[in-house]
């Protein structure tokens, strides 16, 4: 009886072993898994706290930038502001020009007759002063070259509708010489006869002169004007001869 009671524990113990192995690796197998999302959860937590930390960083140094930028563009508006309201104003402008003449017989051929580049300065003080001059350089076909001064002048700014000359000034005689002289203006090759150099018309004059203009009809009638003392031309005779 003894026997068969010690048997059947035996068999009782093994029949419990055997159903509480595949429990123990179930959870084994759990415990792995398990084990394996906690590994990956603190990669990604890694992961994660490494792009904060470069997201951070990154902000920080575009917040620098910005600061640096918003600085440069305060600077440069300062600048701009300095310039629109100073009382002095330069401006250099000019041009130039390359004659050519083309032969009109068949002894003479086409040749480069000339070239000129005059610079012109500006400078105004408010709107009460102004100086301007032109500098005329140029050569002709054969090599030689000239530098001339065209004008000099000091003009005071009375007011909207006179202006005090003083200086060497363009002639105000025919229009020509003051507004259409340039070659930027006059396309033709030559000046029209009279107004060239050394002929009938001076080319400036030394002295005094009062200009402006004033509305004579509201806006559709307006009068220029220009009145000067200088020093005349000069004629000029050699062997009886003008």
């Amino acid at each position: 009886m003894n026997d068969s009671a010690s048997g059947y524990r035996k068999k009782v113990l093994l029949l419990a072993m055997a159903l509480a192995l595949p429990g123990m690796a179930a959870a084994d197998e759990k415990y792995d898994a398990l084990k394996k999302q906690v590994e990956l959860l603190q990669q990604q937590l890694e992961q994660v706290q490494s792009a904060l930390k470069q997201y951070e960083t990154d902000n920080t140094a575009g917040k620098a930038e910005v600061r640096k930028l918003k600085q440069e563009i305060a600077q440069a508006a300062a600048n701009a502001s300095e310039g629109k309201n100073t009382d002095s104003v330069t401006h250099l402008a000019g041009y130039a020009d390359v004659t050519y003449s083309d032969g009109s017989g068949e002894d003479v051929n086409g040749a480069f007759t000339g070239a000129r580049f005059n610079p012109i300065f500006h400078y105004q003080y408010k709107n009460l002063l102004m100086l301007e001059a032109e500098l005329e350089m140029s050569a002709d076909s054969e090599g030689g070259s000239e530098i001339a001064l065209e004008y000099a002048t000091i003009d005071y700014l009375l007011n909207d509708s006179v202006a005090l000359v003083a200086g060497k000034f363009l002639s105000p005689v025919g229009q020509f010489r003051q507004n259409m002289h340039p070659s930027w203006i006059n396309k033709l090759p030559t000046a029209p006869s009279g107004f060239g150099h050394d002929q009938a018309a001076p080319v400036s004059n030394l002295g005094l002169q009062a200009r402006g203009g004033f509305s004579l009809s509201g806006d559709s009638l307006f009068m220029n004007y220009a009145a000067f003392v200088g020093n005349g031309p000069i004629l000029e005779v050699a062997d009886g001869e003008i």
